[in-house]
């Protein structure tokens, strides 16, 4: 995704959220990165070593920090513990692996990107949930939905409590996510 692309789907999320703020994202540039990695990088701070991991799944760019010491790692977006799930740049195949890895890690604690800390035990309900995207976006290809057609059927909206000023926002984004997920199957890459 180019910079412009990245900075328009943004700008267009922050529209959703906060129609205040937007616009004071029209003339932001991305800056580019000073050091970069490709699959791991270990930072080392005193008595602690920072792996960091990339690992794709909702993101193409996901990136897990493990600290082995503690027993913890932050999986960023890969996990959203006891809340909706969203697709919008997800990669799902690359998601489930992602999980696999994390499911391998010697942690006990796992920061998701959004809600409570969580254990190993939660990678499982997590992998179902994108299993599951997958599932409905195959279904709805196989059985000669359009695209909105898709969008209109599937819903996980009520599979965790949504908070009311949340519902709208977070119904859009599902579309989005719809959207992606559909247009994967629908070029056989789920």
């Amino acid at each position: 995704m180019t910079d412009k692309a990245f900075m328009d789907m943004m700008k267009e999320m922050l529209g959703m959220i906060d129609p205040d703020y937007a616009p004071y994202l029209n003339d932001y540039r991305v800056p580019a990165p000073e050091i970069t990695f490709t699959d791991t990088m270990a930072l080392f701070v005193g008595e602690h070593t920072f792996k960091l991991m990339h690992l794709p799944g909702h993101t193409a760019s996901e990136t897990a920090v493990y600290i082995p010491e503690e027993r913890v790692v932050f999986t960023g977006d890969n996990i959203f513990h006891k809340t909706n799930t969203f697709m919008h740049e997800a990669l799902p195949n690359k998601w489930l692996d992602s999980l696999e890895t994390l499911k391998n890690l010697d942690a006990e604690l796992y920061i998701p990107g959004h809600g409570e800390v969580c254990g190993k035990d939660y990678l499982d309900e997590q992998a179902s949930a994108v299993k599951e995207w997958i599932e409905v976006a195959r279904n709805a290809v196989k059985s000669g939905w359009s695209l909105e057609e898709a969008q209109e059927r599937i819903s996980f909206m009520d599979r965790y409590p949504v908070e009311e000023e949340m519902k709208e926002r977070g119904r859009e984004l599902e579309k989005v996510g719809i959207a992606n997920v559909y247009e994967l199957a629908k070029t056989g890459q789920l």
